[in-house]
């Protein structure tokens, strides 16, 4: 599945340097559209929407119209991402209440895997 597909891609993305997404972006964006339905656009807006809300959603109107998900961002020392944490689930059961609920749990167990993994984290 290439970047771009999926909250867990846009947060990792959303943490690289301007060329290395733009490149990455740049290579993926006629299968994101062939075989996902997603525009690099689509894309560019959720990175925006990542880095103002501290975590990522799924782009709309992609081929599974019925889920919906939220994943955070796994980052190093330098603001480089390791990886992501992410949940998928279907749109009727993203209520406020419960995008709240997950968001709060996803960010205490990142938060905990970071504390624990503190000192594994600083690599050069």
């Amino acid at each position: 599945m290439p970047l771009g597909v999926g909250q867990a891609s846009i947060a990792l993305l959303a943490y690289l340097g301007a060329d290395e997404r733009n490149e990455i972006l740049s290579h993926n964006a006629e299968r994101l559209m062939a075989e996902y339905a997603i525009a690099i656009a689509d894309i560019e807006a959720e990175i925006s929407h990542q880095l103002k809300h501290g975590y990522a959603r799924g782009v709309e109107g992609s081929l599974l119209p019925e889920y919906s998900g939220l994943a955070i961002p796994i980052l190093d020392h330098s603001g480089h991402p390791l990886g992501a944490m992410s949940c998928s689930m279907l749109k009727s059961r993203m209520t406020a209440d419960h995008k709240r609920e997950v968001l709060q749990g996803m960010q205490e167990e990142v938060a905990a895997m970071v504390n624990q993994a503190h000192g594994l984290l600083y690599l050069d």
